[in-house]
């Protein structure tokens, strides 16, 4: 199911769930019906889905035979351009696809990658990564927010419809895959900005452009947009 689809159903369960608040405080038994009936059943094409990508582990979490080398200098001088705590480490996993992660002051690369480490492509990749880490700074009152969109209409619906804990259960499935969804996907567009702030949106898009007839890249999900929609709102900004 492509992740478009999955957002219009989640946003249905998620009205239905409030036109059913609403109608317990308003006794309103039409409603609540109404309410009842749009709430649950989008859930169950959205919640499998959800729970797959979130709880999966992340593929650079535990790199088994990845290799420790020394961070490139180039990179070093990247993360003090951003203002941030240099990388302490590179660690680099056997095979030719070429992907990044970074993960608290660790850089993770693939063989691929690092083996055209000092290219435009690397360059922009590595950027972005390290947007990630720039991000950490500017991101807490986002993040305060989108907790409060999701945690208290959680705790009103528990404490308006019932206190037991589906209700709960209910509500949170509802939210979180509304709200935590729209916040990732802004942060890689924040990140591509950034980095084609720092190396220039044309090494970036260079980089981008790569990856978009890669099938595996180009996908759209819940954490990332589509290289194409990453490309064309990169491209929206640098303007």
């Amino acid at each position: 199911m492509k992740y478009r689809t999955e957002q219009i159903l989640r946003w249905l369960a998620l009205v239905g769930m409030f036109i059913m608040t609403g109608s317990v405080l308003a006794g309103c038994s039409l409603g609540v019906a109404l309410g009842f009936f749009l709430w649950p059943w989008p859930l169950v094409f959205t919640i499998g889905p959800y729970l797959s990508r979130s709880v999966a582990p992340h593929p650079f979490a535990f790199w088994k035979k990845s290799k420790s080398e020394r961070v490139p200098q180039w990179v070093l001088a990247l993360a003090d351009q951003f203002g941030v705590p240099r990388p302490k480490e590179m660690r680099v996993k056997p095979g030719c696809e070429i992907n990044a992660a970074v993960r608290g002051n660790i850089i993770y690369v693939t063989e691929g990658l690092y083996a055209c480490m000092w290219t435009r492509i690397a360059k922009g990749i590595m950027a972005h990564e390290i947007a990630h880490l720039a991000q950490r700074k500017g991101t807490g009152m986002v993040d305060m927010m989108m907790l409060s969109l999701a945690v208290l209409p959680i705790l009103i619906v528990g404490l308006v419809v019932d206190t037991s804990w589906p209700v709960l259960v209910g509500a949170t499935f509802t939210i979180l895959p509304v709200i935590l969804p729209l916040r990732s996907r802004h942060l890689e567009y924040d990140a591509d900005r950034r980095a084609a702030e720092m190396v220039g949106s044309d090494t970036m898009e260079h980089a981008l452009e790569v990856f978009v007839d890669r099938r595996s890249w180009d996908q759209e999900g819940d954490t990332h947009p589509s290289i194409r929609k990453r490309l064309v709102r990169l491209r929206k900004v640098s303007r």
